[in-house]
């Protein structure tokens, strides 16, 4: 078994398949509604061990990343030994007008961002939420939103590397066999090229 920690899903599987193992590797997690793209997929734990035998089925247990481990402090650096060289002389505390008009423009385009962002992000979760209580009878609760924002964004990320919708509505129904899951997965989809990636909306039948 190779070591395929910390490795993406298509990674990981590649891995598998490169050392002669021919058959179903067994993934688990993924969230509720399953993976769409397993590159967006990070393997935390995998059975059997990197280096034992592969008796049955691998399985490969994902997450969107793996630990929230603090990296540890490096040493602290050695003072730098004083220089006989002098000092640069300190540039003008006061900036000019015309890098203080770009910071601003930057500013303002980051905040613009931002709230087209949030805007976007508030009417998806009203839209998401009308369209699934319109068929299922009940609203959401706040879970299955959070679950369908994320993956709104990153059917928008697909759609940008080259997919296209008829592929990732095949993704849907190879994921999981839950219709329920299937029909909130596709409004989560639909509704969200619509509010986040909006370039694509042709594509949708």
């Amino acid at each position: 078994m190779p070591d395929v920690l910390g490795k993406t899903l298509d990674v990981a599987k590649s891995d598998i398949k490169r050392v002669g193992f021919k058959d179903t590797v067994e993934v688990l997690g993924g969230g509720l509604f399953g993976i769409l793209d397993e590159k967006n997929w990070m393997v935390c734990e995998q059975t059997p061990s990197a280096g034992d035998v592969i008796a049955d089925n691998p399985r490969l247990v994902v997450d969107r990343s793996c630990g929230d481990e603090e990296p540890e402090p490096s040493e602290t650096p050695a003072a730098p030994e004083p220089s006989d060289t002098p000092a640069a002389p300190e540039a003008s505390a006061e900036p000019s007008e015309e890098a203080s008009a770009s910071d601003d423009d930057e500013d303002d385009s980051t905040d613009e961002d931002r709230d087209d962002r949030a805007e976007s992000a508030m009417t998806f979760e009203e839209d998401f939420t009308d369209e699934f209580e319109g068929i299922f009878g009940y609203p959401p609760d706040q879970q299955i939103i959070d679950i369908a924002t994320d993956f709104a964004e990153e059917t928008c990320s697909t759609l940008d590397q080259g997919s296209t919708v008829e592929e990732i509505l095949t993704n849907i129904v190879a994921s999981t066999d839950n219709t329920d899951s299937q029909t909130a997965l596709a409004i989560a989809a639909a509704v969200g090229i619509r509010h986040f990636c909006p370039e694509h909306e042709g594509q949708l039948p």
